[in-house]
């Protein structure tokens, strides 16, 4: 949720979801899991997975959230949940995937997602 801090109190401004694919690389849960191999972080995916299938998933695709309170959707998919977003939950569960395998090597990862060795 977008909010203001006012007076010492989060004011809600718009109660908003767009699936960023920050979740999995700047908030870090992938590159954690990679690190740690902590299965808390598997955990976090998985209930990501099941939260968009049940709450955002559409006949053609995946809605963008209007509302998180009321849970509407928008009819609409960003671009970036297929190459971001489900990039980063399908790196995180598939452990034989080549950039997994070499996660002692340095890769570049941009901020749109794209894999540089």
């Amino acid at each position: 949720m977008v909010s203001s801090y006012i007076s010492g109190t989060i004011v809600p401004k718009h109660a908003i979801s767009c699936k960023r694919w920050e979740t999995f690389s700047r908030l870090s849960y992938y590159f954690l899991f990679q690190a740690t191999k902590h299965p808390f972080y598997l955990n976090v995916g998985r209930d990501i997975i099941y939260s968009l299938n049940n709450h955002t998933k559409a006949k053609c695709g995946y809605a963008t959230v209007h509302n998180v309170e009321d849970k509407s959707l928008e009819d609409r998919q960003e671009s970036f949940f297929l190459s971001e977003t489900c990039k980063y939950l399908y790196l995180l569960f598939d452990v034989d995937n080549p950039i997994n395998g070499k996660a002692r090597e340095r890769h570049l990862f941009t901020t749109e997602g794209h894999i540089f060795p």
